[in-house]
Order: C-alpha cells, then sequence, then structure tokens
C-alpha cells in the first residue's frame, strides 16, 4: 500500500476514503484485479497509515468501507416483505437461521479499540460476520451519494451518518427482504457540517415509536449494572426523570441477560442498557472488557443479549448501550428464544438499532449527568436535540484512559430524539379555517411548523384523512406562503399562486396537553427552522419591563437575551407565544398589538390558549390574515390506554382502573391528559377491591393542579406567599364552580392589586362536570340530598351533585373509621 501523499503544501481539514472490494472474516480485505495477484490488507493498517502521515494528523478522517465481512446474510425480519432469491455460497447463512445453542454471530458486536486515535470516523456497509450486498452498485455508496445530493438543510456528521443507515434500510433493505446493516465507528472527532445541497423537503427520519401494525410502543424499559454504587441513584433519576425509562437493577450478568429477554411486556419501544464497571483491553486483539460481578466479559457479551437469536424482543428498535468507566471497586455480590406478537413488531435486520458509547475514564458518570444535563434543562441550546447528538458531544468532552479511547459505535438507522414521546392528549386534531374543517393528525402539525409551506390537504389525503368542504371562495388555505388548494384540481394540477398569511391558534381547555404539545412542536420545528417559544405565564416581570414602542423584532432579541439564548431575530422565525389566556390588563393589550403586527408582516406565529380567547385573537386579527383554530380532541379509549401504558401500568391494572370511572359515572375525568395523569397517581386506583370514591379523585387532581400552577409560577407566588394563595385559588374555583350549577356569578374576591387577583382567579382546572360537583360540595354548604333537589338547575347536575354528595359523606365515615 502506497502512502496517502498530498500534493500541495495545504493540511486538508477533511479526508474521505472510500473502499469498495471484496472482504472476508477477521477483517481481511482484497486488493487487486486477478486471483492470482490479490493482496490481502485490513482498515488496520489504511488506518496506521493515515495516522502517521503528517500532513494529515489534524485532519478529520472519514472511511467508507464497502466489503464483506462474514458468511451471514442478513434478513428483514418482522416484515411482509417477501424476501428477493438470493443464492447463497455453500458456507453462508441466514440471519433468521442462527441457532441459539450454538449462534454465529458473537462477533457482531465486538468492540475493540482501533483506530485508537482521534479525528477518525469508519463507516462499514455492513456489521462484522456478516456479507455486504450490492446490485447496481454497493449498497453503501449508493446510500451515501442520495444522501448527500439530496441534503434539504446543512446537517452535523452525526445525522448525515444516520440519514446514510436510513437510506439502506428503507430504500434497500426494506425493499427487498434482505440486505447488509451499516455500522458506523466514531472517535473523537473535529466538527463537520455538511452543507445544503436541495430544496426539496425529505421528511422525516425520525424514530417513529410505532410498530408496523401501527401499535403505538410508548414505554421503554432501562437495565443497568452498577458495580460501585456511588452515582447509581443519580443515574437512575435522571433516565427516569428525562426519558421515564422502567429502571430495573441488576446483581449479574444472567440477571441482566434473563431480563433484557424477557417479553413479558411487549409495548416496549426502546431498551437502555447502562454498565458503569471497571474497563479494560486485550493488548493483542484490542477487543474491550468489562468487569462484572467479580469476571472480566467481553463487552460483545452484554451486547448480544439484545440481539437474534438471544431475543427477538428489540428487532428493528433502538437498543442504548452506555459503558461508563468506573475505578476498581468490589462488585454487589448476589440471574429458547422468546418471541413476539405480530402487532408490536418493527421490520429490521436483527444487527440494526444499537446506538453504544464507550467513555474509559474514571470520572465517566460525572461527565455523562453533567452533559445529559445540558441537554435537557428547560432553556438549553440543545432543545430538539437527538441521542447521537448527545452521545457526539459527550465524546468530544471525553478522554482515552488504560489505552481505550472514547468511541460510539451506532448501527441505528434512525434519529432518536432525546424528546420522548411525551403524554399528548391525542394524535388527531381539529383545524378550522374560514369554510374549512379537517381531522387532522400530529404529524400534518409537525409539517406546518417545520416548513410553513405546507400543502394541508395534500398531506391529509396521503395519510388517509378526508377534509370536510364548507366551501370558501372554492379555496383551502395552507400554511405561511404555500398554495390555496382549489378543489376542482388534483394537487399534483396545482398552480404556485400566492396564499394568504395564517395564524394558527391552538385552543384547549385545562388539562388537555397543551403545554405538553408546544414542547413537542417547539422542539420538532428547531430542527429546521429558527423558534422563539415564549411561555407568556411565567414571563410576566419580562413583559411588564419591556419597551413595546420597539417592536416585535426588538421583543424577541431581548427575550432571548433574558433567557440567555441571544442571537438576531431571523427571516425563518416561528414565534410561538403559549398561555395568552394568562395575561391581563396591560400586558394583554400590548401582547394583542404584537400579534397584529407579526400578523401584517406575514411571520410565522403559532398561540396556545383556552377556548376563552379565541375570538378576542380573531377579532383583533380581523382583515389582516386567516386565523386557522386548532382544537384538541377528547380522549379515545386507544389514548386513555397508551398514556397509561407510557406511565408503566399494567394493561389489567389499566382496565380495572377504566371500568372503575366507568361505574362511577365520572369519565370525563379521564377525557383529558392533565387529570388522567394526576388520576394515575391516586394510591388505591388500581386496587381490585378497593372502591372508587370520585369525591376523593376530585380532590386529588384539583390538589395536584394547585400545586403544579403554584410551581410553575413560582417567582409571581412568591412575591405573595403570605397571602394565602393555595386559598384564594381554591375560593375562585368553587365561585366557578356554583356559577356552573346555578348559573349565579360573583366578582372575584381579591380586589385593589390586579395582578393578585389575576393570579388567584386563573382557573387551573377546567370548571365542568365532576370536577365542579366537587367544588360546588366541597364548600360544605350541602347538608342533605334535599338541598340538592331544592336547586332550580337541571335533573342531570342534580344527578352529578347527588353522587358526589354521596361519595363525601363515604368519605368522612371512612376517615373517621381510620
Amino acid at each position: 500500500m502506497k502512502t496517502f501523499v498530498n500534493k500541495g503544501e495545504e493540511a486538508p481539514d477533511l479526508f474521505i476514503v472510500f473502499i469498495m472490494t471484496h472482504g472476508k472474516e477477521s477483517g481481511q480485505l482484497l486488493a487487486g484485479t486477478k486471483e492470482d495477484e490479490e493482496e490481502i490488507f485490513t482498515v488496520s493498517e489504511v488506518c496506521e497509515k493515515l495516522k502517521t502521515n503528517p500532513i494529515l494528523g489534524n485532519a478529520l478522517k472519514l472511511l467508507f468501507v464497502s466489503a464483506c465481512r462474514g458468511k451471514i446474510m442478513e434478513d428483514v425480519l418482522n416484515s411482509r416483505v417477501r424476501k428477493e432469491s438470493i443464492t447463497l455460497p455453500p458456507q453462508g447463512m441466514w440471519s433468521s437461521e442462527l441457532d441459539a445453542s450454538n449462534p454465529k454471530n458473537q462477533n457482531v458486536v465486538r468492540v475493540t479499540t482501533a483506530p485508537n486515535s482521534d479525528n477518525f470516523v469508519i463507516m462499514y456497509s455492513c456489521v462484522e460476520d456478516t456479507y455486504s450486498l450490492r446490485q447496481e452498485g454497493t449498497f453503501l455508496i449508493g446510500s451515501f451519494c442520495e444522501c448527500f445530493k439530496k441534503l434539504e438543510r446543512d446537517v452535523g456528521l452525526d445525522e448525515f451518518l444516520t440519514r446514510i443507515k436510513w437510506y439502506q434500510h428503507e430504500g434497500k433493505n426494506l425493499k427487498r427482504g434482505c440486505g447488509s446493516t451499516p455500522e458506523a465507528k466514531i472517535l473523537k472527532h473535529r466538527n463537520l457540517t455538511l452543507s445544503k445541497q436541495s430544496n426539496e423537503n425529505q421528511g422525516d427520519f425520525s424514530y417513529r415509536w410505532i410498530s408496523n401494525a401501527n401499535v403505538p410502543l410508548l414505554t421503554r424499559k432501562a437495565h443497568f449494572y452498577i458495580s460501585n454504587t456511588s452515582g447509581e441513584e443519580k443515574l437512575q433519576k435522571i433516565l427516569h426523570k428525562y426519558f421515564e425509562f422502567k429502571i430495573k437493577h441488576h446483581q449479574n450478568f444472567e440477571q441482566l441477560k434473563s431480563a433484557v429477554a424477557d417479553d413479558s411486556n411487549k409495548v416496549n419501544g426502546c431498551v437502555l442498557i447502562c454498565v458503569v464497571a471497571e474497563q479494560s483491553r486485550d493488548r493483542k486483539s484490542g477487543e474491550i472488557f468489562v468487569e462484572i460481578d467479580g469476571k472480566t466479559l467481553p463487552a460483545k457479551k452484554i451486547l448480544n443479549t439484545l440481539i437474534y437469536p438471544s431475543t427477538r424482543n428489540w428487532i428493528g428498535k433502538p437498543k442504548i448501550c452506555i459503558f461508563l468507566n468506573t475505578p476498581p471497586a468490589t462488585s454487589i455480590a448476589t440471574d429458547g428464544v422468546p418471541t413476539t406478537e405480530q402487532q408490536y413488531e418493527i421490520g429490521g435486520t436483527i444487527h440494526s438499532g444499537f446506538l453504544t458509547i464507550f467513555l474509559p475514564q474514571n470520572d465517566a458518570v460525572d461527565l455523562f449527568l453533567e452533559t445529559l444535563k445540558d441537554f435537557t434543562k428547560q432553556e438549553s441550546e440543545y432543545q430538539g436535540a437527538t441521542f447521537q447528538q448527545f452521545f457526539f458531544k459527550l465524546l468530544q468532552k471525553a478522554t482515552p484512559a488504560n489505552s481505550i479511547p472514547p468511541m460510539i459505535i451506532s448501527t441505528l438507522h434512525t434519529i432518536l430524539e432525546m424528546e420522548f414521546p411525551s403524554l399528548i392528549a391525542t394524535e388527531s386534531f381539529k383545524m378550522t379555517m374560514p369554510g374549512q374543517c379537517w381531522d387532522v393528525p400530529l404529524k400534518i402539525l409537525f409539517q406546518i411548523i417545520c416548513s410553513g409551506f405546507q400543502r394541508i390537504q395534500r398531506a391529509i389525503q396521503i395519510s388517509n384523512e378526508t377534509a370536510t368542504d364548507l366551501s370558501y371562495d372554492g379555496k383551502s388555505y395552507v400554511s405561511t406562503g404555500a398554495k390555496p388548494l382549489n378543489h376542482d384540481k388534483k394537487p399534483e394540477e396545482l398552480e404556485t399562486e400566492q396564499a394568504e398569511h395564517i395564524i394558527y391558534v391552538v385552543s384547549a381547555d385545562a388539562g388537555s396537553g397543551k403545554s405538553n404539545l408546544v414542547e413537542r412542536l417547539a422542539s420538532r420545528a428547531e430542527r429546521y427552522r429558527s423558534v422563539t417559544r415564549i411561555d407568556l405565564m411565567i414571563n410576566t416581570k419580562f413583559l411588564k419591563n419591556f419597551d413595546w414602542k420597539k417592536g416585535y423584532q426588538a421583543f424577541v432579541e431581548e427575550y432571548r437575551e433574558h433567557i440567555e439564548q441571544p442571537r438576531p431575530f431571523k427571516s425563518d422565525e416561528v414565534v410561538i407565544l403559549d398561555a395568552i389566556d394568562a395575561l391581563h390588563g396591560d400586558s394583554l393589550e400590548n401582547v394583542l398589538k404584537m400579534v397584529r403586527h407579526l400578523a401584517e408582516d406575514k411571520v410565522d406565529l403559532w398561540i396556545f390558549t383556552r377556548p376563552e380567547r379565541v375570538d378576542t385573537l380573531k377579532t383583533r386579527i380581523a382583515g389582516v390574515c386567516i386565523v386557522s383554530v386548532i382544537e384538541m380532541n377528547d380522549l379515545t379509549k386507544e389514548n386513555k390506554v397508551k398514556i397509561l401504558q407510557h406511565r408503566g401500568i399494567e394493561e389489567g391494572q389499566i382496565e380495572i382502573f377504566l371500568n372503575k370511572i366507568k361505574e362511577a359515572h365520572a369519565d370525563d375525568l379521564t377525557s383529558k391528559i392533565g387529570t388522567l395523569d394526576k388520576l394515575a397517581t391516586f394510591p388505591t386506583l388500581f386496587s381490585e377491591t378497593k372502591q372508587v370514591n370520585v369525591y376523593e379523585l376530585s380532590a386529588h387532581v384539583v390538589e395536584l393542579a394547585i400545586e403544579s400552577y403554584l410551581k410553575k409560577r413560582k417567582k409571581d407566588s412568591a412575591m405573595w406567599a403570605n397571602n394565602h394563595l393555595r386559598d384564594k385559588i381554591m375560593k375562585n374555583l368553587t365561585d366557578l364552580a356554583t356559577a356552573y350549577f346555578t348559573g349565579n356569578s360573583k366578582e372575584p374576591s381579591i380586589k385593589g392589586n390586579a395582578f393578585l387577583q389575576h393570579l388567584v382567579t386563573y382557573p387551573v382546572v377546567h370548571v365542568s362536570g365532576t370536577l365542579a360537583a366537587y367544588l360546588f360540595i366541597s364548600k360544605g354548604e350541602i347538608a342533605s340530598a334535599d338541598q340538592i333537589e331544592q336547586l332550580t338547575i337541571g335533573a342531570e347536575k342534580k344527578i352529578i351533585l347527588n353522587r358526589m354528595f354521596e361519595d363525601e359523606i363515604k368519605s368522612a365515615i371512612y376517615q373517621e373509621m381510620e
């Protein structure tokens, strides 16, 4: 092999090597055109040449290696696609035929330290022990070219490598029913951004958290082995807090292996293994080992617990593996192939989906926790980040130790967003504009806010949704800058006329999941454009001090300085105003004026509010642009089950819970995500024997709602800490309940200070139905059922009050018995 030479004197920043050849097991590659002239070499030898070249010393070296690495042919499992007919070589075998008693793919996840040098990124067309396929060129190089020429925006290396794997998986493997699993090995390196090449939106490369049968897979499990208890609690707490992993700690390898293979909970969409143990390296082979329960095991043995033939549970799903080194310590002493039901399966090769990181330094746990904190704090530059970006940042901060370099190894072909699916009330929303009404899925809202140029009706047709034509000058209007859709034309025949500007107003009652929706939409949009999200409820001081004569651009820029994320107002800016209903007086008036100016200048704007503010917004924007109102639908039973599963509640318990609520005629408590989520924390709700007391359930929901509200407004409420805010908020809610049942509304009980009045009169729950009955009865003014009968209200409301009154009595008796 000749030494790489740069003819010029200037050292390059980037050096890319493509190797396309035949290969064998043990990393052997063939060079030469005739069999008798073949030269055998390895990727390690290529890397050594690059490492010792003085000109390339500081260059980022990307190697793309398209060659076979073994004799296993990968077929796509859990897929309805018929496998292409391929004649295997005599010693070849299909991955689906691997035997658990004698698996031949143990080295697929083998981890070595080579090339053990910074600024190396190596991407293989297949994992070790498997074949690399080609058809009209190699799969890997074809996917590289397709990915590069279709870049619709600038992307980092982490996303570029993931997209290459996506193109190979989606465009080649899934279409043929067989293929190869690309693998990327990433060492610490200088940053690289690949520039936009196309103006065409390429769609979504993100992991969908849904099975082939469209069943949500929202729960996730994390398995821990920690040899040293230092940092254990923090690690587990932070992973549960931010990602809602169901945590399980194991005391030895056999326990971990058994738990990972257990398919009792088939709705898991992701798995994480975290091993905090001493790392070491075999001097001869460079293979990495970890110390578990007093035994030195190769890292591949742990990783093999996640793949077939050990288990089928995680085919097609992300498998996050974190190996954190810790100084030697005494470990904590103390344990065929399961199948999954088809409805929870995702198609994929058995070796895809890995995202693995090794941090060999002694303070690896601290580094992991500190970096994760930066990525997950509320006002962070990393909002909307992916796990790939998080691992890349860890890699940049990490240091080698014991001849082991920090590294990432990945076969994950989808972008795994760090914001795991939130408890969004529903995947379906009702969107209305003048003369138009649609049922719109969540992914359409993603498309609208990400691009500002989506064709809503066409997207709905693609999603098998149907638009209801209420006729508005024969047009369907879409998002900012897009074309109006003429019903007389097919979508592909539309001309390129400019549509009117649209402001999107998301309207939802308290507890509907509006805040979670704001976070999801903002997080997704930040990947494609400039986003400024302003929570008006918790930024009242900023609103009060801002000089409104400066205009909306200054408003955005000064707000970003206020949250310590300064940047100028951008041409692709989308402004998200959350909780405009929390404003009053001058603050409300100033924001409404700004909204009109934003609309006049056609700035993309999303406003989140409760229903009572919608008409005001429409009035203030009238004559300037179209207002599209998006309403969040109540939960279906399927939604409720999905949300409770997300909380880690077993399916049998969920059925008991929902039946109890139904029998108690309190279905409205589970119709919105906020109340459902609070109900799920009630201590005895999932007991088979304990009867449901709706009075106690309602009290639980209201107390948690008030606590959450005061916590969110802690800066404001701190100013009035001695004003018994909780009691005043409760008094306001009971007044609203009285108005709901009798129609007799009262003036707010707080007079004088307008801000304090608004703070305590903001309705923290949606006062209607069951909760209104609880608030009305809780005042203590009803002493008998006769009093309820004497009220001049409808029969249905009397029934609700009588049930609540009976449960109040039962609750009082039960407390006396205790």
